[in-house]
């Protein structure tokens, strides 16, 4: 599982603990902030900060709600796009995977009082291949998911484990960004199910672009 917060330089920014994610509109970052590309990352914790029902509700106020945001902007893009403006000092926060803050020595990160979306990779075979190709890609699986594999992953890259007994890294321990119990989900995570994004995710995205685009 990964989540999306918001990832700052300390040095340039100080974000307390108990914001909302309004903070990002504040016009002080004019020509700081980072956002993906891709909308699940602003869109669902912006729906939630407005009361919207992301999977029910339409959506368009959180869309021109992202559109205020746009004199804020000064980038967009995946997680290569935030690595080189964090490190040349064009950005100064930004929406991203903390494993991706963890890629740069000395960002902070902060879960606003909404939650952060959190989602899952996945890992799947093929139907209809030859029958030892879908055995071996099966072991393949199992090992991935197994909890001594979930534990070194989750070490290796800073995202959160799915097998339930998989040891959870030290650093990830009471950290909002890493909810790994009932209580810290319902608290700290923004999960939209798989099937509401795949079916708007298309409409989703072009209004995401026309909003951050001004």
């Amino acid at each position: 599982t990964y989540s999306q917060p918001i990832v700052y330089n300390p040095d340039a920014v100080d974000l307390p603990d108990d914001i909302s994610w309004e903070e990002i509109f504040d016009p002080k970052y004019a020509g700081q902030l980072f956002v993906t590309s891709t909308p699940d990352s602003l869109l669902f914790p912006v729906a939630k900060m407005l009361g919207l029902d992301i999977e029910n509700d339409d959506l368009t106020p959180a869309f021109e709600k992202i559109a205020t945001l746009a004199p804020n902007i000064v980038a967009t893009g995946d997680e290569e796009e935030f690595i080189a403006g964090m490190d040349s000092g064009e950005i100064t926060l930004g929406i991203t995977l903390v494993a991706t803050a963890l890629e740069l020595e000395g960002l902070a990160w902060v879960v606003p009082a909404e939650g952060a979306t959190v989602q899952l990779e996945s890992l799947w075979v093929p139907a209809n291949l030859p029958d030892n190709v879908t055995y071996w890609a099966t072991v393949f699986v199992n090992e991935v998911l197994s909890a001594d594999s979930q534990g070194a992953i989750a070490e290796f890259i800073g995202e959160g484990p799915v097998n339930l007994n998989a040891t959870i890294p030290d650093f990830m321990i009471g950290d909002p960004a890493f909810p790994a119990s009932e209580e810290d989900l319902d608290k700290y995570a923004i999960v939209v199910p798989a099937e509401v994004v795949a079916r708007n995710k298309d409409a989703w995205q072009a209004a995401y672009t026309a909003a951050i685009q001004g």
